[in-house]
């Protein structure tokens, strides 16, 4: 009976530490490109995790040559032209076997067509988070893509 309880309260406390909010509101969207649908916040809503306020959504997806493609929504999933939308940065972040410890590795976005595009700086162990920020004219934006794999 004590291993039970020990176990039960191992597996509580574990439960406790986890992070699970994320950013922004939850959604329930269906990818358009096989991807991950994330909610698009301002930057500076960032620390009020699920009740920042939904500006629009974003998909990201990648492919076998480590090449990752943005793509913007409104609310309604209706794809957003990208004329509005200066510059995107993407940081790329995974825990490393050993040191146990967050590595994390910038790139830049190009704008191509009607997603922002960038190539992963090295191949990310899994899972890996990738968040995104993008100068829009008036205000910066923020996404975060996590557990990928």
């Amino acid at each position: 009976m004590k291993k039970v309880l020990i176990i039960t309260a191992l597996l509580m406390s574990q439960l406790v530490q986890a992070h699970d909010e994320g950013h922004g509101p939850k959604l329930v969207d269906q990818p358009k490109f096989g991807g991950k649908i994330a909610a698009v916040i301002n930057k500076v809503e960032v620390k009020k995790g699920t009740k920042a306020k939904l500006l629009y959504k974003a998909e990201l997806t990648k492919n076998n040559q480590n090449m990752v493609r943005v793509y913007l929504y409104d609310k309604d999933m209706k794809p957003l032209t990208l004329e509005s939308f200066k510059s995107a940065k993407a940081q790329l972040q995974f825990k490393d076997r050993k040191t146990k410890k967050w590595d994390s590795f910038d790139f830049n976005l190009d704008k191509k067509e009607n997603a922002f595009v960038g190539k992963l700086p090295q191949s990310p162990r899994r899972p890996f988070n990738i968040d995104v920020s993008i100068n829009g004219k008036d205000k910066k934006l923020f996404m975060a893509f996590d557990n990928l794999n």
